[in-house]
């Protein structure tokens, strides 16, 4: 399928050419919600998930090939940087170690001679045991999302996906094995990495019939009614456009190569939007960035002057991390006061939508395109609502992020309450009022109990805890669907037994599971599409949410628990929600 697609301006608007009859600038609502309320869509959604990520952070992280046909190439075990360091290291030695920690493990980054084995090539003097390591639920730098798992995924029920270009120059910037074809002049370079991964997409689509790019919800229905994978993309960088003055035809490039979704926030401040305070890794790299972005140097322990990241020391960044953790953003309450960012006590990111940002936001409104607002700061949602209802309540929606006021704790080992990126009341309003829809993110995080869910809370950062800020998000009037985050940078949901059940507590102890395939008439319409084998079942079990094609699992684990039928029945309808929510986008 070519998807070269060229854009020509109507009057202040862009339209695809040649998709009129798909994907009209406007005037489609009413005969689109008939369409709809006729012939539903089946299947669940995943709104956020990196399949080409291989490439971001300059090509030096994440081992392993989503478009591979073969596992035995695709999924091969990796060297662990035994003899020598080619993935999942930055320059800095030992700190890399500190990576991937989690809490519970130590995870896939730096040297990792306990997590190598995917495929195992070896047969001499015995078997090696294949997938003994990953993928898992805490492999960050590993892939998750190769095309096999992806197809059975999609065969249990998984029928649309957004799929999201992905990068962030800063973490380039400090990395090994940075792959030429994925720089500019030599250096990191967002925009390229960006390209490179949609422009695989396409090539990706182009040789596989089961599933092809969407490129107007018309579409979208026709593709997943002949029986395949709706594939929406995306892009998420904090540097997209490559700096450039003309940006808008770089959107315009991003748009013909398919993407039709966009991020608007970035994991530090962007020339468009403040960002979501997270944690003091990204606290660091803003720091560092104000320097740099500005032509100044600074000077730490180590000495200095510190002009360029190649300047950068080892030292430097232990004392710039943990012995005077240094933080870049500036925080203030609801009174204007500047105090320690802290979301959870009212202090959150002073910036809010720049002047540049209100550009964009219209530009991609102009363009009929649905609003990522995830990783903006608190007052840069606020000043982009103000935006979207003076052009007629535009659609917003957040594609992966968890509820704050669920979340428990502040180990920044996981979501928690501390940090701006979980969601408000605020967030709800602006999502609800905009007729938007959240995908919620599969981590291994806490969360409070909430009875009506009907499932124990009782294995923390497990299925168990997921299905507690499920139910309480669909009682909140919203519509919900997986925000799988894989290859993204960040760990999975935990197992429920086994030495890292429940986050390796004693919960695990009374952990135990239960499979029985749903009827065929079930309300969430899973009961038409294949149950996961018992292959994927115990690799679940063994490893929690490893890979993509474990999303069934989790659904039918959270079924096992006894969540209530009209929770698994808003998450089985994400498909059609997803679908519904870009025909608005559409119609606006």
């Amino acid at each position: 399928m070519s998807l070269g697609v060229a854009l020509a301006p109507v009057g202040c608007q862009q339209v695809v050419e040649g998709a009129s009859a798909e994907a009209p600038a406007g005037g489609e609502g009413s005969q689109v919600a008939a369409v709809a309320a006729a012939t539903p869509l089946k299947g669940y959604a995943d709104l956020h998930v990196h399949m080409f990520s291989e490439a971001m952070f300059g090509g030096g992280w994440l081992y392993g090939i989503a478009n591979h046909d073969d596992y035995r190439v695709a999924l091969r075990r990796c060297s662990g940087n035994l003899a020598t360091t080619d993935h999942a290291a930055t320059r800095f030695g030992p700190l890399n170690e500190f990576l991937s920690d989690n809490g519970v493990t130590d995870g896939d980054a730096g040297w990792h001679w306990g997590k190598r084995r995917g495929w195992d090539e070896r047969s001499w003097p015995f078997k090696q045991e294949d997938w003994e390591h990953w993928p898992s639920w805490d492999a960050i730098a590993h892939q998750q999302v190769w095309q096999g798992h992806l197809q059975e995924a999609h065969r249990q029920g998984l029928s649309l996906t957004v799929v999201s270009a992905v990068d962030f120059r800063p973490m380039c910037e400090v990395m090994e094995n940075r792959k030429a074809i994925l720089m500019k002049d030599g250096r990191c370079n967002e925009y390229t990495s960006i390209k490179w991964q949609l422009q695989e997409a396409n090539r990706f689509a182009a040789t596989h019939s089961w599933v092809e790019i969407a490129l107007s919800p018309a579409h979208a229905r026709r593709i997943i009614a002949a029986g395949k994978l709706a594939m929406v993309l995306s892009v998420e960088a904090t540097e997209p456009f490559d700096n450039r003055a003309d940006w808008q035809n770089v959107l315009d490039e991003y748009i013909s190569l398919g993407v039709r979704t966009f991020q608007m926030g970035g994991h530090i401040n962007t020339a468009f939007a403040g960002a979501t305070v997270m944690n003091k890794a990204y606290n660091a790299m803003q720091w560092i960035e104000n320097y740099f972005r500005n032509g100044q140097c600074f000077s730490t322990i180590d000495g200095g002057p510190r002009c360029t990241y190649d300047d950068i020391t080892l030292l430097d960044m232990v004392d710039l991390l943990e012995l005077n953790p240094r933080n870049g953003f500036t925080c203030r309450n609801a009174a204007g006061q500047v105090g320690a960012c802290n979301a959870a006590a009212g202090y959150t990111n002073e910036l809010g939508l720049t002047p540049l940002g209100v550009q964009l936001a219209n530009a991609l409104m102009d363009r009929h395109m649905a609003i990522d607002i995830s990783h903006m700061s608190e007052r840069a949602v606020q000043d982009l609502f103000a935006v979207a209802q003076s052009r007629g309540n535009r659609v917003l929606y957040s594609s992966h992020s968890h509820f704050r006021e669920r979340l428990i704790g502040d180990d920044d080992h996981m979501a928690n309450q501390t940090q701006e990126k979980p969601l408000t009341s605020m967030h709800i309003n602006v999502i609800k009022t905009t007729h938007g829809m959240v995908g919620l993110r599969t981590g291994p995080d806490y969360a409070m109990a909430y009875a009506p869910s009907g499932v124990a809370d009782s294995c923390d950062g497990s299925a168990r805890s997921y299905a507690q800020s499920l139910a309480w998000g669909v009682d909140q009037g919203l519509n919900l669907a997986f925000a799988s985050d894989m290859n993204g940078f960040i760990q999975q949901m935990v197992p429920r037994t086994g030495d890292e059940g429940c986050r390796g507590s004693g919960q695990r102890d009374s952990q135990s599971y239960r499979w029985v395939a749903p009827a065929a008439n079930v309300s969430d319409g899973l009961g038409g599409f294949a149950y996961p084998s018992t292959e994927y079942l115990q690799w679940y079990q063994k490893q929690g949410f490893g890979h993509i094609g474990l999303l069934r699992p989790v659904f039918e684990d959270m079924r096992s628990m006894g969540l209530a039928q009209k929770y698994l029945d808003n998450l089985g309808a994400s498909t059609e929600n997803f679908v519904e929510m870009w025909e608005l986008a559409q119609s606006q």
